[in-house]
């Protein structure tokens, strides 16, 4: 069960009380299953939902913050290089980076 972002450790019946009008017993094990399995992909939607609109709410406060970085032609940068690696059964995964200075030579539209 969500509560707060975070699993609770008390059983919810305790923690929330009995449901007005719902009497707790189901017809038969199936019908307690698919209603359980509904019940679960409504609290799943609904949290992704949340954190998409989160996300997106963190994304523009960070972009509202950040300066583009302006070169002009022959000066100096330093210049990140990331090597990935991966595996065929994994996600890929940053393992290696360089940082070198290097010469800004022309802008690449």
């Amino acid at each position: 069960m969500l509560v707060f972002g975070r699993e609770n450790r008390a059983p919810a019946d305790l923690v929330l009380g009995s449901v007005q009008g719902e009497s707790g017993q189901s017809d038969s094990v199936d019908d307690y299953v698919f209603e359980l399995q509904s019940k679960l992909r409504e609290a799943h939607h609904l949290a992704r939902n949340h954190l998409r609109t989160a996300a997106e709410r963190r994304k523009e406060t960070y972009d509202v913050k950040v300066e583009r970085a302006t070169f002009t032609v022959g000066q100096w940068v330093w210049y990140l290089i990331l090597t990935s690696a991966g595996t065929p059964s994994g996600p890929r995964s940053t393992t290696a980076h360089t940082l070198s200075s290097e010469l800004y030579l022309r802008q690449i539209t």
